[in-house]
């Protein structure tokens, strides 16, 4: 009888972070994908639900990695700024920017595993940011508000897998 090896692999651990912009009437801005995130393609999510593989084309909350040698901070305010060309400085400073929760996702990009402890921070904004935000949006770039009804009953198919995981893991804090 011939043996059999069995190598056991362990993933690395990345981290991630992931805005969500709440309104004042409690919904949450999520954001169209732009064309880099067209080439994203092929992104499985398993953590709070299934995973499918699916393309990242439609809505999503701003969010990536942190690259290393970033704070989370700084790593929030970057990619605020490159996906939805919005500066979150003021709401830094004026101590608005409050961390969520946290999640680990797994993901399986290019064919490899990788977990992301991924943290979600929040920050409630009048609607006067919330029309500077929509007014700073990049060329082609577009805004849903989503209630916590939506997210609760499950009408999130055209997000990123991960913002659903995100977003049904949160719902408590709308309210």
């Amino acid at each position: 009888m011939a043996e059999t090896t069995v190598k056991k692999e362990t993933l690395k651990v990345g981290v991630g972070v992931v805005m969500m912009f709440v309104a004042p009437d409690n919904r949450v801005m999520v954001f169209s994908g732009g064309e880099e995130n067209s080439k994203k393609t092929g992104e499985m999510v398993m953590g709070l639900s299934s995973g499918v593989y699916r393309s990242v084309l439609g809505f999503e909350l701003p969010g990536g990695v942190v690259e290393r040698g970033e704070s989370k901070t700084e790593a929030i305010k970057r990619e605020v700024r490159e996906e939805v060309g919005y500066g979150i400085d003021e709401l830094i400073n004026e101590n608005r920017l409050k961390m969520g929760d946290q999640v680990r996702l797994l993901q399986k990009r290019n064919g490899e595993p990788d977990k992301f402890d991924v943290e979600v921070y929040q920050a409630r904004i009048s609607w006067e940011e919330v029309e500077e935000l929509l007014e700073k949006l990049p060329e082609g770039k577009e805004a849903l508000f989503l209630s916590k009804r939506e997210i609760e009953n499950g009408s999130l198919d055209h997000l990123r897998e991960r913002d659903r995981m995100i977003l049904k893991n949160s719902a408590t804090i709308l309210g």
